[in-house]
């Protein structure tokens, strides 16, 4: 068989093949030109509204820290920046924080109907700063360490919750909190931070239920003088708030000083300032401040009020006690201690530092029986002092026997009383360890300087009240704080900022608070906490301060302002109190 090859055939259909080909990837490419046609003005809206909800991360960063660069309108928070136009041809984006601390941002960007959503994480890592904040645990853990006149039922650190509790609950005690722990900034050390030129602050707090006094201080002590273990108080008067007086805690008969919290009856020593948040009025006014109520208050108002510290003139009716005797304590000459059960009391004839033996031993101190007893034989030169202390000692000018009761004392110089056979004759004033000047500290009306501080004579920018320095809520003046009359009430949440601007070379203090209400229900008051009023990275600007005053400091007082702590104190009387602090922030202005 002979088989016969036609090319011209196989030519054909190989080309017919190829058309066919060629045909259908025609085809082919014109289905996938159209379809990308048509999808070319999806993608480019998807990638406009990705851009625009980037975007709006970066504007909500923006305006919370620096909401005075951005034309808002009446936005107020970066929770509130919502359908914001944005570029030419349309679109807009939206913002919504959520969670707790650090918190998530949600941005969503929109362009011609197509949506994209950006998120960011830790959105406060970005915007907040602080140089010192609650949100670090650290920082509470072993930032913050009480010293309480009640361990464990005065203040309580809890670095989980994120918060300082203030009072809890009890009665006549006392405490303060102040940061004790190193940070870079502002070369802090236990505490001790440089002041340079100033720094902002940033808290919320809250009167628990059923809270009726007596209130708290956020304080800023002089760190010259004062330590991570300063603290004023009185366990007879909560209305120091542990700002003023000297520290001292009576024995449970009230009688006698058993000890000083701070170890050493020093309290906390000027220059310093504070803002006090007071729930208990306590309005008398008697020109030596050594009884309940002394503190001067307007009538019927809670208050909000800058206090100093007087001026440092002894206080004679609080020096009048005797207190426990204790190793290695400062006594000046004629101070009274007591030791045992029942209680013999000793008078130091020399004063200084006491050695490690207890009296009578000359264990650095002379130290001299004056225990008045009944039916005993005294004789000339001994000295006694009243069971009672009323502040003065007296000698035996007739020798014989004490009577059965211990006599009236007299207290005039050089007056006489007789006690069956012995003779008594006023021989001086006692002694006293500790610092009484510092009971005026936070009374209204204290100090002699108007604005000043003068280390010559002591005295301190005066506690006023006028505008500058002291704030009540005009509408609801009684209890704007807390409810002191219902204890079912939930009481108000507050965000305060306080700004102080430090010249070192004029000398001058201006000290900035601001107080707001929160209302949006949130634990952490998000409302302020995470815009520009929380914002301790810059300045506030948005509106007045509720409290604006400066001061100005002489040459040694400013010094010793060179370096600072920072912290609350608290007491309470025979009412009581919880008042929680949470979210502080502090920065350090450069």
């Amino acid at each position: 068989m002979r088989i016969i090859f036609n090319n011209k055939g196989i030519s054909l259909v190989v080309l017919i093949v190829v058309m066919l080909g060629v045909a259908i990837i025609g085809g082919g490419v014109a289905t996938v030109m159209s379809s990308k046609q048509k999808s070319y003005p999806f993608a480019l809206n998807s990638f406009k509204a990705y851009q625009i909800a980037n975007a709006g991360i970066e504007c909500a960063i923006a305006w919370v820290k620096d909401p005075n660069n951005l034309n808002k309108g009446s936005f107020t928070s970066a929770n509130n920046l919502s359908n914001i136009s944005f570029g030419e041809g349309g679109g807009t984006f939206s913002t919504v924080i959520s969670g707790t601390s650090p918190y998530i941002l949600t941005s969503t960007g929109t362009f011609n109907g197509v949506s994209r959503v950006v998120t960011l994480k830790k959105f406060k890592d970005y915007v907040l700063p602080g140089d010192i904040n609650f949100d670090d645990p650290n920082v509470l853990s072993s930032g913050f360490i009480p010293i309480e006149s009640q361990i464990g039922q005065t203040i309580v650190v809890n670095p989980t919750q994120g918060t300082i509790s203030l009072g809890q609950g009890k009665q006549e005690s006392f405490g303060a909190v102040w940061y004790r722990g190193n940070s870079t900034a502002a070369d802090c050390i236990n505490g001790s931070c440089n002041f340079g030129k100033g720094f902002r602050a940033y808290f919320v707090f809250q009167f628990a239920k059923g809270s009726t006094g007596d209130g708290f201080t956020f304080a800023v002590i002089n760190g010259a003088d004062n330590t991570a273990s300063s603290v004023g108080g009185d366990t007879g008067m909560g209305e120091l708030l542990a700002y003023g007086g000297d520290s001292r805690k009576y024995d449970t008969a009230s009688k006698y000083i058993d000890s000083f919290l701070d170890g050493k009856g020093n309290g906390i020593k000027p220059p310093k300032f504070a803002v006090e948040f007071d729930i208990y009025k306590n309005t008398g006014c008697p020109t030596n401040p050594c009884g309940p109520g002394s503190r001067c208050d307007p009538a019927n108002q809670q208050h909000m009020a800058y206090v100093f510290w007087g001026d440092e003139t002894p206080i004679r009716c609080q020096e009048i006690q005797y207190v426990k005797w204790a190793p290695g304590f400062y006594y000046p000459v004629n101070s009274v201690v007591y030791i045992g059960n029942p209680k013999v009391f000793y008078r130091t004839t020399d004063g200084g530092t006491s050695g490690s033996n207890t009296p009578p031993a000359n264990s650095g101190l002379t130290w001299v029986n004056s225990t008045w007893i009944r039916r005993t034989p005294y004789s000339n030169g001994s000295t006694v002092v009243p069971t009672n202390p009323n502040g003065y000692y007296y000698n035996c000018s007739t020798a014989g026997n004490s009577g059965n009761s211990e006599p009236n004392w007299c207290t005039g110089v050089g007056c006489t009383v007789s006690d069956s056979g012995v003779q008594w004759t006023y021989a001086g004033l006692t002694g006293f360890p500790g610092r009484s000047s510092a009971y005026d500290d936070n009374k209204h009306t204290a100090g002699s300087g108007t604005d000043d501080g003068n280390s010559t004579t002591g005295a301190g920018p005066t506690n006023t009240t006028s505008s500058n320095s002291y704030y009540t809520d005009a509408s609801n003046p009684s209890t704007w704080l807390a409810d002191t009359n219902n204890p079912s009430t939930t009481n108000p949440k507050y965000a305060f900022r306080m700004e102080v601007i430090r010249d070192p070379v004029a000398r001058t203090y201006r000290i900035k608070s601001w107080i707001k209400t929160c209302t949006d229900g949130t634990e952490n008051c998000d409302m302020y906490t995470i815009a520009a009023f929380g914002n301790v990275g810059i300045d506030y600007t948005a509106d007045a301060p509720t409290l604006d005053r400066t001061i100005t400091l002489d040459a040694t007082y400013n010094n010793k302002f060179n370096r600072f702590l920072f912290g609350w104190t608290v007491a309470t009387g025979a009412a009581t109190q919880i008042a929680d602090v949470r979210k502080f922030s502090m920065n350090f202005k450069p």
